[in-house]
């Protein structure tokens, strides 16, 4: 259910993508239980469903905040899902304005993200772009330079990335 949710995703249609997820999610956590790393996937898929295609930011920090929760309980403190969980949910804090929260988050996210040497750069320069966006923000000089940057590499390496648009709308 969660790539056939995932090719509904890709095919545009996001409301029926959304309910996929969810219905992804209820499977995973009676089979799995509520704090498994299955649910902890779903609730990560969902959330950025609704942050980067419905634009439901405060619904998106919900299941990204319990992404991150259960899977700093099950995941090793650098594992490459909880980074990725950390900077969904930083970005959606960043979003609502939640600086400090994002910045945490965020600052989480990227020393994992460089243990793991991530493949092909993009999470680094995403986090990179998100901290960016939260300088810019508080009037910090060369942040715009960061953010481009960081969409350099994010736009070279996957032009269609979801995140770019983010990080061009805080520009």
């Amino acid at each position: 259910m969660n790539l056939l949710a995932t090719i509904v995703q890709a095919s545009g249609d996001y409301a029926r993508a959304r309910t996929l997820f969810a219905d992804s999610l209820a499977i995973r956590r009676t089979v799995f239980g509520d704090d498994s790393a299955q649910a902890a996937s779903a609730e990560f898929n969902l959330g950025m469903l609704l942050l980067l295609r419905l634009k439901q930011t405060r619904e998106a920090q919900v299941h990204l905040a319990r992404a991150v929760e259960i899977g700093a309980k099950t995941l090793a403190p650098n594992h490459g899902n909880l980074a990725n969980y950390r900077l969904g949910l930083g970005s959606a804090l960043r979003e609502t304005g939640r600086l400090a929260e994002a910045e945490a988050m965020l600052q989480l996210a990227l020393p994992a993200f460089e243990t793991i040497a991530a493949p092909r750069g993009i999470d680094i320069a995403t986090t990179r772009g998100e901290l960016a966006c939260i300088a810019l923000a508080r009037g910090r000089s060369g942040a715009r330079e960061q953010i481009d940057a960081a969409l350099a590499t994010i736009v070279r390496v996957s032009p269609d990335n979801q995140q770019a648009q983010r990080l061009r709308d805080c520009r």
